[in-house]
């Protein structure tokens, strides 16, 4: 229940800390971005608990020499290390979610992390033989980058969707009087 003095402030377009509301197409894009985060978490936390349950085995049932896992879910490898790194990156995008405050260093976490991963992954794949422990294919790497890109996607729409502050009396900013002139006649 909003006190008098919270509604008025909220239809007068600020919140309770005297700060301007997001106008309406930043107040777009970060619900956009929200839901974006949401359905990323979702996403990678299946990927993972179905890579963990696919690849999860007894101790009578190791094999020193296994062989490669066999392509999973949309034709990712499903190997512990890298289920384990998706769980980690969903886990911390609902962190990002329920927390706005982490979502910017979440999103230039994700962005750099998974350029890392996916160039270090890259570079294995080319160096190492085929049934190298890595068990690194085609689809791994595109889901890398597309985990980089979206890092990268999710961190223009947390700039776009921050309102820009100015003092009073910037030369920058909206409300500032224009430098006086001279006449020269």
């Amino acid at each position: 229940m909003r006190t008098p003095t919270e509604s008025a402030r909220l239809r007068a377009g600020t919140r309770l800390g005297g700060a301007p509301r997001a106008s309406g197409g930043s107040a777009r894009l970060i619900c956009f971005a929200t839901w974006v985060l949401g359905v990323e978490a979702m996403l990678l936390v299946a990927l993972a608990v179905s890579g963990l349950g696919g690849s999860a085995r007894s101790d009578s049932q190791a094999v020193v020499d296994a062989p490669p896992p066999v392509p999973g879910l949309f034709g990712l490898r499903e190997s512990p290390a890298h289920s384990a790194l998706l769980l980690v990156t969903g886990l911390l995008a609902l962190g990002a979610l329920w927390l706005p405050a982490w979502r910017r260093q979440f999103a230039t976490g994700q962005a750099l992390g998974y350029l890392l991963v996916g160039g270090a992954g890259l570079l294995l794949a080319a160096t190492t033989p085929a049934t190298s422990p890595w068990h690194l294919n085609p689809a791994d790497h595109v889901l890398h980058g597309l985990l980089c890109l979206l890092g990268l996607a999710l961190l223009l729409l947390d700039r776009a969707g921050r309102p820009t502050w100015h003092r009073p009396g910037d030369p920058a900013s909206p409300t500032s009087e224009p430098p006086a002139t001279v006449d020269p006649g």
